[in-house]
């Protein structure tokens, strides 16, 4: 289940990507109530089937531009290999190429993060290029959206 990230789930975030920086959580949250309200987009949580545990999160983020977001998520250990993120990116996708005018959706990740990469290849991301990301060896992948995404 995904329903856009409230100011109370800093803790139950912070949790499940296994962090006690609940302050950049906190940030990416205020971020995210702002990108709503901007772009039709954000960060969800996800959470499990009966809505009480938060088992992660997915979103976006209009970094180059509204119209091109990165796309971020993680999952807490324990439901990683269930195929959560799989699911809960093609949600995520299919929302946002249908709202606004979102043309292209990018993610990265280190290139020795096999699990990131195989979500952004099972949602329909492409590999895109392999560069430097604020100092960090990145792998690009992006999808652009197609004339089905926009029916």
């Amino acid at each position: 289940m995904l329903r856009p990230i409230e100011p109370e789930d800093a803790d139950r975030i912070a949790r499940a990507a296994g962090t006690t920086d609940t302050d950049r959580v906190a940030s990416l949250i205020q971020n995210s109530a702002l990108w709503w309200r901007s772009h039709g987009y954000g960060v969800w949580v996800v959470l499990d089937s009966e809505g009480d545990q938060a088992l992660g999160w997915y979103g976006l983020r209009p970094i180059p531009s509204p119209s091109t977001p990165e796309l971020l998520f993680g999952l807490a250990r324990h439901v990683q290999g269930q195929g959560l993120a799989t699911e809960a990116g093609r949600a995520v996708l299919n929302h946002v190429f249908k709202v606004g005018a979102v043309t292209l959706v990018w993610g990265a990740t280190v290139p020795a993060n096999k699990p990131s990469i195989g979500v952004m290849e099972r949602i329909g991301m492409q590999f895109e290029s392999r560069k430097d990301l604020d100092g960090v060896d990145s792998v690009i992948y992006k999808i652009k959206k197609s004339a089905e995404s926009q029916a």
